[in-house]
């Protein structure tokens, strides 16, 4: 039995702690060829071998220790434990986020692993060392609006969104069939297995943060691979993003877009300014208070954005500039505006009977924005196209937009209940952020020729 015992295969974890947030590697060694890692269960990706030597990177816990466990074809061996450091306060200790496109991580078009990764809540958990349960897509699913799909000056339009949006789709289902030609959600996901805090999904109205989408297979086709990658091509959503957050016991709730998309898919999805494609009002309060109601259901802190015009986005001006009749068009986006500024001020009436529930300004902060910009790593940056806030799709935002936002969140649970991080460094994401101006220069677009 000591012989044996001796000659077992063997593994070692050398990285012995991490943060929670994770999305670092971390290193083991072993005598045998390794087919996955997980730790506390979930999935470590990008595994790399050499010898003895293996890294993966680990997607993050909550605190305390998990054990590392090496999977070679039977065998699974045990590493040893990986121990995961408290948060920067108890707020943190289980944060979830819900909401849409900008809750989820979308840039120039479409989700992406990167952006995924670059979303405020992703940058605000990874500051204070939070895990945050990222349903993370695999690299490359959906292609992305590049700046080679930019139009020539002096217009330098950009693709329409929809357009680009619908096009990648259809792309993406040829990587989402198996090799016996099964189409499979799953597979669209770095670990379909993980426990998902990040439940937002790109396209959804507030009414589907409570109400299981069943008809809708645009909204479904995203929904599925954060939600529910197991199901099949055309089957319903069998569970809310607040019922699978509220699963998480958490101490924070994020939502960046509460009803972004109530209001403004009348000023970018059709080609033209539609206003029957926003929420009616009835609808929406109906909605919010649905809302309201199951998450005071726990104990949790929650944070949530009021909504920003619509008219500032700069896929809504280009939608006036391209009218027959612009005058009648940029009318009918100031109309979208005045119905925001509406449903904003009436979200705070009813906010204030939830003591727990805490709206953030989102409509202030881009009104600055858009009037004054902001300074980051020596550039002026904009809401503007191509200004180094906004992505390459006029809709949502940059690495550095994201952080932004994530500051005004951080700020915001300051001045509510006196919890203060160090904020994110902004110069620093400006500096590697690749829509930034100097960044989009030095790909090739001559931004100073754009109007």
């Amino acid at each position: 039995m000591l012989l044996l015992f001796a000659c077992a295969p063997g593994a070692e974890l050398t990285t012995v702690d991490a943060p929670g947030f994770g999305h670092v590697p971390i290193e083991l060694t072993t005598d045998v060829p390794v087919d996955r890692i997980t730790v506390g269960g979930a999935l470590a990706y990008d595994l790399q071998q050499d010898g003895t030597q293996v890294t993966a990177v680990f997607q993050g816990a909550l605190a305390g220790e998990h054990d590392v466990l090496v999977y070679s074809e039977d065998l699974e061996i045990f590493a040893g434990p990986l121990t995961v450091a408290p948060t920067a306060d108890p707020l943190f200790d289980r944060v979830v986020g819900i909401g849409a496109s900008l809750t989820q991580g979308v840039q120039d078009g479409v989700p992406t692993f990167h952006a995924n990764l670059m979303s405020p809540g992703a940058q605000m958990t990874r500051q204070v060392g939070a895990h945050y349960g990222i349903p993370l897509l695999v690299d490359p699913l959906f292609p992305t609006i590049t700046p080679d799909d930019i139009g020539p000056a002096p217009e330098c339009t950009s693709p329409a969104v929809v357009k680009h949006v619908t096009d990648a789709a259809i792309d993406v289902l040829n990587v989402l069939n198996d090799e016996d030609n099964n189409f499979r959600y799953d597979l669209g996901r770095i670990d379909p297995d993980l426990v998902v805090h990040n439940a937002a999904v790109g396209g959804f109205q507030v009414s589907d943060l409570t109400e299981p989408v069943t008809d809708d297979f645009t909204k479904g086709f995203v929904a599925h691979m954060v939600l529910d990658p197991y199901g099949g091509l055309n089957d319903s959503i069998p569970i809310t993003p607040v019922e699978l957050v509220l699963e998480q016991d958490p101490t924070l709730v994020l939502c960046f877009d509460t009803y972004g998309n109530d209001l403004i898919g009348a000023v970018v999805l059709n080609g033209h300014v539609d206003l029957n494609m926003i929420t009616d009002e009835d609808t929406w309060e109906a909605d919010i208070l649905r809302l309201l109601d199951q998450l005071s259901e726990s104990d949790a802190e929650v944070f949530l954005a009021n909504s920003p015009r619509p008219g500032l986005l700069p896929a809504a001006k280009d939608q006036v500039a391209r009218a027959d009749d612009p005058v009648s068009e940029q009318a009918k986006v100031d109309e979208a505006d005045a119905i925001t500024v509406r449903y904003n001020a009436r979200l705070d009436e009813l906010a204030a009977d939830y003591p727990q529930i805490h709206v953030v300004d989102a409509w202030q902060y881009a009104e600055d924005l858009g009037e004054f910009g902001l300074e980051s790593d020596g550039q002026q940056l904009s809401t503007q196209r191509y200004g180094g806030l906004l992505s390459l799709d006029g809709v949502h935002f940059t690495d550095t937009g994201y952080a932004a936002f994530g500051n005004l969140f951080f700020d915001a649970i300051e001045d509510e209940l006196g919890v203060s991080v160090e904020r994110l460094d902004l110069d620093a994401i400006t500096a590697a952020d690749a829509r930034s101006p100097r960044a989009l220069t030095e790909a090739g677009l001559d931004l100073d020729a754009c109007d």
